[in-house]
């Protein structure tokens, strides 16, 4: 690989005839790599587009020259009597790089591509474009956001298209809003989201999930009024650990990572109703619900489940949602373990003790379970199975640190003295 950038347009200013002129390189070699019927070419669309990106950063008002040329090559993609095998390696390319900053920064470039990629996502498009420009929309709407009511309309209306492609294709890119705080009239889109909760094909009611959670996150929606919503929806009781783990994977999936989105819920000053009593944020019975169903969903696949690695995404979703909350959230009680010993078995069924023995025992699981999922990636029986692995080793410690610095706060001096709490003169 070179070491030296083959473009460095900040060297010195350019007057308008060499930005053309770099503007014409540019497009040429773009040209070059799409009619070129070698296997060989050493030069990429994708580098191409980043030489046209360096100039366009700089020269903002060039983006509209470009347009046509990258629109034109798309039509040669999606052509089939154009004899070019290009579809692969351009097409999502040349729509991603129609949906970056380098082009919708200026207004002409932006209607000059919107015209175009709209027309894209009407019915009567193949599937395999319509969904991938439904994909970008999101990436268009951060690289400008005065496209966001165009944007929304266009995946309203594929939200309800009679093809389960589309609609995964929209309810994903909902969620890619949700996630980057790009949403404006969270009420009339919560009616879209609500309405795919329920979509035959899975992979929507997962995405739709994702969005519920986002919006969650981003304070946008309250995660209790969510859980409420989500049981009517769903038809199902959280606290019904076997039927909720019925659902498909990517369902499961889904409101897993939602469950771990949940916040303390504060308390008003004026329902206080004695003098003195301490403003402490409490945790909602939905939340503590959700606390619950993530341990029973866990303990319900360490019971059940023959095969460790067919749930790992759901595994690894359980532990990334309880590394989200705090020990108070956790049901864990501060006072109740300061009179627990660790060796008064009399203590072990009170509830605060019996989630805290549950919790430090997910944690080793998780540390096996990572352990046995590397090595099945070392013999090549999975091909994710390492993300997934490391994905787990990351919660499980996090998991770990929470539980530690927990006990620290309990017991002091005392949790690495290894002297008796109930006794401090216990020694020599």
């Amino acid at each position: 690989e070179q070491s030296v950038p083959m473009f460095d347009w900040e060297r010195r200013e350019l007057s308008l005839a060499d930005q053309s002129t770099g503007l014409l390189l540019g497009l040429s070699l773009l040209h070059g790599c799409v009619t070129s019927k070698s296997n060989t070419n050493a030069l990429q669309p994708r580098q191409v587009y980043s030489f046209i990106g360096s100039l366009l950063n700089l020269y903002p008002r060039m983006a509209s020259r470009t347009v046509p040329s990258i629109i034109h090559v798309l039509r040669t993609c999606m052509d089939p009597s154009a004899g070019y095998d290009c579809i692969e390696s351009t097409l999502l390319v040349s729509l991603e790089f129609l949906a970056s900053e380098s082009i919708i920064s200026d207004p002409h470039g932006a209607h000059l591509v919107w015209k175009y990629v709209s027309s894209l996502t009407n019915d009567g498009v193949p599937t395999a474009v319509r969904s991938s420009v439904i994909r970008i929309l999101a990436k268009m709407c951060g690289s400008n956001k005065k496209l966001f009511r165009r944007i929304r309309d266009v995946i309203g209306r594929s939200m309800v298209s009679r093809d389960p492609f589309i609609r995964i294709a929209a309810t994903a890119t909902l969620a890619d809003l949700a996630k980057f705080d790009l949403l404006r009239d969270v009420e009339e889109i919560i009616g879209w989201v609500q309405s795919r909760l329920q979509d035959e094909e899975p992979a929507v009611a997962h995405f739709a999930l994702v969005a519920l959670k986002y919006l969650v996150v981003n304070e946008e929606l309250e995660f209790d009024l969510v859980i409420r919503v989500l049981e009517k929806r769903l038809g199902v009781d959280l606290c019904d650990t076997p039927t909720i783990m019925k659902l498909d994977s990517l369902i499961l999936e889904g409101l897993l990572m939602l469950l771990g989105t949940g916040r303390l819920e504060e308390i008003d000053g004026e329902s206080e109703s004695e003098e003195g009593t301490d403003n402490v944020p409490i945790v909602s019975p939905e939340l503590s619900k959700a606390v619950s169903l993530l341990l029973d969903c866990h303990h319900y696949l360490q019971n059940v489940d023959k095969d460790i690695y067919s749930n790992a995404v759901i595994r690894r979703r359980i532990y990334a949602s309880l590394t989200e909350y705090t020990p108070q959230i956790l049901g864990l009680d501060p006072d109740i373990m300061r009179d627990w010993d660790g060796l008064n078995d009399s203590k072990d069924t009170l509830p605060e003790i019996t989630r805290f023995l549950a919790l430090k025992s997910i944690s080793v699981h998780g540390l096996d379970f990572a352990a046995q999922l590397l090595k099945s990636h070392d013999v090549g029986t999975c091909s994710n199975t390492k993300d997934v692995a490391k994905d787990i080793l990351h919660s499980v410690s996090k998991l770990f640190r929470t539980l530690l610095l927990f006990e620290d706060e309990v017991h002091g001096s005392f949790l690495f003295r290894g002297l008796s709490i109930r006794n401090p003169k216990v020694g020599p």
